[in-house]
């Protein structure tokens, strides 16, 4: 009987890590704890490969009062299964690998971020158990992912402005001052920003935040998706004619430059997942096409519109999809009927790699591991040998991606 072993392979991983570190720059990969549940491929640390990132970002912890938490049973035990540890055991494999724990997401909204930042007493209070959370369970960083400061509708206040600030200089002073009482190395100081023009104005101060932050991560995605009335790209790396909002990672992470935060600290967001449509007209299959609402729903997350990067291979190239490319945004697209699916691939990625080069950027975050096509059936040669290896997903169909 044949026998099937998983491997990891990382595939839109492996050729962001071939660009990116071979110019010197980072790579902050973020895995998410829920990937653990997701039906039919499930996900644990140990699946990562961390050769192909500089640094690991564990997602989330939660806020509790003015404290760092776990939002998982499993994360925290008193033997060596628990997902902290098997997560940062990846360093042994990787000398100068970096982790990072993640605190907040979009679910997360901004009601406790407020709160917390909101006087000084509370902001101690989190800097000093942050530490100790951080240390205690061999972090080397924190990544505060408060998505809408100040946006009154995600819970925010309109202080949360000025507060953002004060809780990093907080945080990076109360850093520095244990690496000096400890002798150990600073803990990374990280923020996941918001891309959109309005959430960018009213919610950060851009020239302070800078000042205190080691890397601003811009979460450069989902710049459109079902929600939009038209098909438009998740991530395109330039802006289409079609698109009016000029709503791109270019333009996107421009904004942050023009408004104060340094390039060789900024980090562009790539996805490793798609967003999908449902066509007005399936005969109008063009980038701002009209559509009239999601499309494809993925198994993983069981959003309607939304479908992780190894889905795309299973739906899109093994299922008669024609698959295009727009030279505009330089990213893909593919439909059939009245779906329509954007995504990136290894060409778009290559594109956006380049560009983040030429334009001095700090290099790249990853949104998120798990979504990737890492799952790779390798043959056992002592059985059946009278059949062919099964190969899941992008690993021998990728190259038709655009």
């Amino acid at each position: 009987m044949r026998t099937w072993v998983p491997l990891s392979l990382a595939f839109l991983l492996a050729a962001i890590g071939c660009q990116v570190l071979a110019q010197n720059k980072l790579v902050m990969c973020y895995y998410t704890n829920w990937s653990q549940y997701r039906s039919g491929r499930k996900f644990f640390p140990e699946q990562i490969d961390p050769t192909h990132c500089t640094h690991l970002v564990y997602s989330f912890a939660k806020l509790v009062g003015n404290r760092l938490t776990t939002y998982e049973w499993n994360e925290i035990l008193d033997y060596t299964d628990g997902l902290y540890k098997r997560f940062n055991a990846l360093k042994s494999q990787k000398p100068g690998l970096k982790t990072l724990l993640a605190v907040g997401g979009f679910s997360a909204r901004s009601e406790g971020f407020s709160a917390m930042s909101s006087t000084a007493s509370n902001r101690q209070e989190f800097v000093s158990t942050s530490i100790t959370w951080l240390r205690d369970n061999d972090f080397d960083g924190l990544d505060i992912d408060w998505e809408y400061p100040g946006h009154v509708a995600q819970g925010g206040k309109p202080e949360d402005k000025a507060n953002f600030v004060l809780l990093c200089q907080d945080l990076r002073n109360g850093f520095e001052a244990e690496a000096r009482a400890s002798g150990r190395d600073t803990l990374l100081l990280t923020a996941a920003v918001g891309a959109g023009y309005s959430t960018v104005s009213d919610g950060y101060d851009i020239p302070e935040l800078d000042k205190y932050l080691d890397y601003i991560n811009i979460m450069s995605y989902d710049l459109h998706g079902a929600w939009d009335p038209m098909t438009g790209h998740n991530a395109g790396l330039y802006t289409s004619s079609t698109d009016a909002s000029k709503f791109s990672v270019a333009d996107t992470a421009e904004n942050w430059v023009r408004g104060g935060a340094t390039r060789a600290k900024t980090l562009v967001g790539l996805a490793t997942y798609g967003r999908t449509w449902t066509l007005s007209d399936p005969t109008d299959t063009r980038v701002g096409a009209p559509a009239k609402g999601p499309g494809t729903r993925g198994q993983y997350s069981g959003e309607a519109g939304y479908v992780t990067y190894y889905e795309v291979c299973e739906v899109a190239f093994n299922g008669g999809y024609t698959l295009d490319f727009d030279q505009e945004s330089k990213v893909p697209f593919a439909h059939k009927g009245d779906q329509w699916i954007t995504y990136d691939d290894i060409n778009s990625l290559q594109y956006k790699m380049t560009w983040m080069r030429n334009q001095g950027f700090g290099g790249a975050i990853v949104w998120a591991i798990e979504l990737d096509d890492f799952d790779l059936y390798d043959y056992d040669v002592t059985d059946d040998m009278d059949e062919e290896p099964r190969l899941w997903g992008c690993y021998s169909l990728g190259h038709r991606a655009g």
